[in-house]
């Protein structure tokens, strides 16, 4: 069994929680978040079975193989960056980074670090994604030149999300799925 730890207990990270216990495999150890109420909910629903109110004491004192970061998106780096340097494998929602050049700083020091590092595409697993690739990569509609995609998504509310200042806005919530 794969000793999880979860940084960000707000309500993605416990979907996700919930997904790898759904999969099997893996056991959930603790989880960190700056809210004390999120991580109560993550050890009630999810069965954590310790919490720390800051990722760092958490890759210090628990015992965990990887993690899952699913923070606001200007925290998923930091957090992945400090778990891939603690020698955990990570699992990090999207967007990985807000920038390339952290993105690539991130993939690196995993490399480094000789973790595995996944970002939370997980969209491109769905049937019809993987067929629309299938038939792309036969060039079975010649080359691409040019693409027009969306996603109806309704408002982003009032929290982080709509904060451009926590990594948030329509282009790195649902837009980086178009373009991955």
């Amino acid at each position: 069994m794969i000793r999880f730890g979860l940084i960000g207990s707000g309500s993605q990270g416990r979907y996700l929680s919930e997904a790898l216990l759904l999969a099997g495999g893996g056991e959930l150890v603790a989880c960190a978040d700056i809210v004390p109420e999120a991580t109560a909910k993550a050890m009630a629903h999810c069965g954590y079975r310790q919490a720390f109110d800051s990722y760092e004491r958490m890759l210090a004192e628990a015992e965990l193989d990887a993690v899952i970061v699913a923070t606001t998106h200007d925290q998923l780096q930091p957090a992945a960056l400090a778990a891939a340097r603690a020698g955990k494998h990570v699992f990090v929602e999207k967007p990985m980074a807000q920038t390339a050049p952290a993105g690539r700083e991130l993939a690196g020091e995993a490399r480094a670090a000789g973790v595995r590092l996944m970002v939370d595409y997980t969209v491109r697993f769905m049937p019809a994604r993987l067929r629309m690739k299938r038939l792309l990569d036969s060039g079975a509609i010649g080359e691409v030149v040019h693409v027009t995609a969306g996603q109806l998504i309704g408002s982003l509310g009032g929290g982080w999300l709509a904060s451009p200042a926590q990594g948030g806005g329509p282009v790195l919530y649902i837009g980086t799925h178009v373009l991955d």
